[in-house]
């Protein structure tokens, strides 16, 4: 079961990592236009600010969860280097475990979030605002994905360690 999931997780990370790619050249694009249109023929586009705030705001999740499934994500391993190599294994493990709970936490507020921008418009695309706020469950969904496979591997290495 877990080569199985970490399959699944290998290749999402891979999609993740295509889509993040595609949309940073998107957002150069759109953002090129703006500067073109402005400068050049003293004219703005209208939508092309909405539509690069959105793709920024897609990347910067994207960008997320890729940077915490590769474990580039913050972390304090001055006290986590200095315990035994067993004990530092269960430490792991409830770090995980306290990540799992809060991914789980943020994914409810996400959710709420993402459906109460239903019934709001964007100005100019008049696009729901959910298309924006959609991002959070969605990169915690992924996050919570690679949790899980952190935790599987974490127990793995308690029990070959016992």
């Amino acid at each position: 079961m877990f080569l199985t999931f970490k399959k699944f997780n290998d290749y999402s990370i891979n999609l993740t990592s295509w889509l993040a790619i595609i949309i940073m050249g998107v957002i150069t694009v759109v953002v090129g236009i703006q500067v073109f249109t402005r400068i050049i023929l003293n004219n703005t586009v209208p939508w092309s600010e909405e539509v690069a705030r959105m793709l920024t705001i897609w990347l910067i999740g994207l960008g997320a969860s890729i940077g915490f499934r590769k474990g580039e994500n913050m972390g304090v391993n001055f006290f986590v280097d200095r315990i035994p190599i067993k004990q530092k294994n269960y430490v792991e493990l409830f770090v995980y475990l306290a990540i799992g709970y809060f991914l789980l936490v943020f994914l409810r507020i996400g959710m709420k979030y993402t459906i109460s921008n239903l019934t709001q418009l964007t100005p100019i695309l008049q696009i729901h605002y959910s298309y924006f706020s959609g991002m959070i469950p969605i990169s915690v969904v992924l996050m919570i994905s690679y949790t899980v496979e952190k935790i599987f591997e974490i127990a793995l290495k308690i029990k070959n360690t016992q």
